[in-house]
């Protein structure tokens, strides 16, 4: 939104007071500025001139030859626009001038004939934002003036609309001027208008809903000539963004962004009957818009409609078949306040926005009706002394007149909430500044709501105070330090435990995390055998198939299993989520819910690559490192899932405490989801690792001495354990041994039936000296010796 300062100023003086300054006690008290912009002023350079030819270009359809004159002298100039014609009054810049752009204006060939100078458009111009033809002036523009001395200097204000959409006062100039005189102490002007009679007229208004509409007011205008709008009325909606159409939809649009009130005018001779309704519209009934384009409506799309049927969108656009033209001798202008609800519901069904909607959308002020047809009648008589009201305004209301609404505002309230003690006497100034009335009773004041802010703005004492606050200045509240006490939130250990894990798997495991549901498909749960057991049920599922809560994450995790098999080969996937068991009872009384993270890797059919269920293994035991506990994988204690492999799983155990499980997926349900890939998953109990994990984990400084690698084969039973002969090494040789890796395993020739080869990695290290060979050796033999013993190992090679 655009604020004209100039416009702004026939309601209250802002002279001697630096735009700036306005910018800035604006954005700190009523909204945020985004810019300045000067508009006009001095263009050197730039003159009025006159056309005295138009010609064909002998080399171009498009543009043609010109020559203009300045009133001393004549040039010729090629121009493009469509609309030049013999005798028009424009700005012309001429050689060495600027333009606002920065383009200099040189004497130049196209397209073989000489141009000396430029006619400009207002975008060229820095004027408006209509660039498709040139500007042209009012006839009595004298030829030879500076444009800058002719057309004037204005600043614009380029307001941010997110600030203002709690504010409906402030979709108008005058709401700003209100603003700006509370801020600056200066007097605000009342809105112009003439008192015209209310009564009964020729026509007669019919309001079917009078939730839908509050207030329809109809007055007929007769002498209307439509023509070319004055150049000050151009100028003023030129600096606001609004493009000049002719007389009465100028002075429409005038009005709408002077007070924020849209009207509308029909032409009285294309009406039919002498009824204006207002109702919702039937299904099938159409409607062709002033842009030109068939609605199609439906029955949440309110109408206003004459004898004929539909004539406008009401809130939206008006209907091409009743619009002004230049034939029109007698007009109804319409002035209503309709729903914010149902006015936004239209515009989104119909795909159609307007400067009007962008106002009815926010709940205007039932009063502006009638102040907007005063300001017309002042404007139009203004331009035109023959428009005159014929009769009286027609004035109905939808329901009940508003009431006045009153609120209390305690003065210990508006000091516990901005910190800063006020008098009675400065909070009523304060709010009497922006139009509330007030009266002091003792320790409060009761306030009368303007009402211009009686719409959904201020309702509460809340409100009131956040008005006192801006007013008087946020930065004229010293700052302080709370008082209260700060107390810590408790710390959630499976929360703790869920962000590591997220961590850890999308950034060293290369995992991408994913979110779904709560709920699963119906025809998942059963692929994945989990029909027979309970679930919670929703009792307003958003689908029919959808209508259980999960007890596990995997039959979600399927479906994007089988949605980035489509574009992906080799992928790994995880999420954190709840399980909902109905049949357990949990806290407060409440089903018992399981928190787990379940990770997948995916990779399509190839038969040389490694087996995923050692990698997903790998991620079990990165994660479970994190944590600061070690795991073991015991295939006996495998748990009975349908989705598992029977054979290729184990269980995840830490000490006794069975966390988890890893295995491959079964490969019944990867040929029911028909998903031609090898798959793994793991899933981890966070409610388990979240007890088990070692929550006092140090740092220890990096070790000052080398370290010493020994690699040992040994040829032990199938049964053994890898990590039962891990945990040996290290504690035959310890405190020496820092860790204890296997790299290898061989079963075939030379190795006994029934026995397999492991190699290990087991790497020595002694914090305050450097280890010899003979220590070394010393240690390998206990290793040997323990390892036979106890795993009945022997030394191979």
């Amino acid at each position: 939104m655009k604020l004209s300062l100039n416009w702004i100023q026939d309601f209250v003086d802002l002279s001697g007071i630096d735009p700036e300054d306005i910018k800035t006690k604006l954005s700190l008290t009523t909204a945020e500025i985004e810019g300045i912009e000067i508009v006009g002023g001095e263009l050197p350079g730039i003159v009025i001139g006159e056309v005295l030819t138009v010609g064909p270009h002998p080399g171009a359809d498009r543009l043609r030859l010109t020559r203009v004159s300045t009133g001393d002298d004549e040039f010729p100039v090629v121009c493009g626009a469509p609309n030049v014609e013999q005798g028009q009054r424009i700005a012309f810049a001429t050689i060495g001038a600027v333009l606002p752009d920065g383009l200099k204006i040189k004497r130049a060939k196209i397209r073989g004939e000489e141009s000396c100078g430029m006619i400009c458009s207002e975008v060229e111009l820095g004027i408006g934002e209509d660039g498709d033809g040139i500007l042209v002036l009012d006839g009595d523009a004298e030829v030879g003036q500076p444009f800058g001395e002719y057309w004037g200097r204005d600043v614009v204000l380029e307001i941010d609309n997110k600030s203002i959409t709690h504010r409906p006062d402030l979709w108008g100039l005058y709401g700003f001027a209100r603003e700006l005189s509370a801020i600056f102490g200066r007097p605000l002007e009342p809105y112009p208008g003439p008192e015209l009679p209310i009564g009964d007229g020729e026509v007669r208004v019919d309001i079917q809903d009078g939730l839908r509409c509050r207030r329809y007011m109809a007055a007929i205008f007769d002498g209307v000539r439509v023509q070319t709008s004055p150049r000050w009325l151009q100028q003023r909606l030129r600096a606001v963004g609004v493009r000049s159409i002719n007389t009465i939809v100028d002075i429409s649009n005038y009005v709408m962004m002077e007070l924020g009130q849209p009207t509308h005018a029909f032409d009285l001779a294309k009406l039919q009957g002498d009824t204006i309704g207002v109702r919702m519209a039937k299904s099938g009934e159409k409607l062709v818009t002033l842009d030109g384009n068939e609605r199609k409506l439906q029955e949440t799309v309110q109408l206003i409609t004459d004898a004929s049927g539909p004539i406008a969108l009401a809130g939206v656009m008006g209907g091409e078949a009743t619009e002004i033209s230049e034939t029109t001798q007698s007009l109804l202008l319409e002035s209503a306040t309709f729903d914010p609800v149902v006015t936004r519901r239209a515009s989104v069904t119909l795909g159609l926005r307007s400067e009007a909607v962008a106002r009815f959308e926010k709940d205007l002020d039932p009063t502006w009706t009638e102040l907007a047809v005063r300001r017309f009648l002042d404007l139009a008589s203004t331009i035109d002394p023959e428009i005159r009201l014929r009769g009286s305004l027609i004035d109905a209301w939808g329901g009940e007149r508003p009431s006045v609404p009153k609120v209390v505002l305690r003065l210990s309230q508006v000091e516990r909430k901005l910190g800063v003690p006020l008098s009675a006497d400065q909070v009523r100034s304060l709010l009497e500044s922006i139009a509330f009335c007030v009266e002091v009773k003792g320790e409060a004041l009761e306030v009368t709501v303007p009402s211009h802010r009686a719409t959904k703005d201020v309702q509460h004492e809340d409100d009131l105070i956040e008005e006192v606050g801006r007013l008087y200045g946020y930065n004229n509240i010293p700052p302080q330090v709370p008082s209260a006490p700060v107390t810590p939130p408790r710390r959630d250990p499976v929360w703790d435990v869920t962000r590591r894990v997220q961590d850890v798997l999308s950034l060293a495991g290369g995992f991408h995390e994913v979110y779904d549901y709560s709920f699963g498909a119906d025809e998942l749960i059963d692929a994945c055998g989990l029909a027979a057991e309970p679930h919670l049920k929703l009792r307003n599922p958003i689908a029919a198939n959808m209508t259980r809560l999960r007890r596990s994450l995997v039959p979600g995790m399927l479906v994007f299993l089988q949605k980035n098999l489509r574009f992906e080969r080799d992928f790994r996937i995880f999420q954190v989520g709840r399980g909902y068991h109905p049949e357990r009872e949990g806290e407060s009384g409440l089903p018992f819910e399981t928190r787990e993270v379940v990770g997948i890797g995916c990779r399509r059919s190839s038969g040389k690559s490694p087996s995923l269920f050692f990698e997903m293994k790998g991620s079990v035991d990165t994660l479970l490192a994190e944590m600061g506990v070690s795991g073991e994988l015991e295939s006996e204690r495998s748990p009975d899932l349908v989705w598992i492999h029977p054979s290729r799983s184990a269980a995840v155990v830490v000490g006794d405490r069975e966390v988890g499980y890893v295995g491959e997926l079964h490969p019944r349900l990867i040929k029911e989801l028909d998903l031609e890939a090898d798959a793994a998953l793991f899933s981890l109990d966070l409610r388990v690792l979240a007890e088990l994990r070692d929550k006092d984990r140090r740092f220890r400084e990096l070790p000052r001495f080398p370290s010493s690698r020994l690699d040992i084969s040994v040829i032990v039973p199938v049964t053994q354990r890898v990590r039962s002969l891990e945990r040996s090494i290290i504690e035959a040789a310890s405190p020496y041994v820092s860790s204890a890796r296997l790299f290898d395993v061989y079963e075939g020739k030379q190795i006994p039936e029934g026995h397999r080869s492991l190699s290990f990695e087991i790497e020595f290290q002694a914090e305050d000296r450097t280890l010899t060979d003979e220590e070394i050796t010393g240690f390998q033999d206990r290793i040997v010796e323990t390892l036979a013993k106890a795993h009945s190992a022997q030394l191979r090679g």
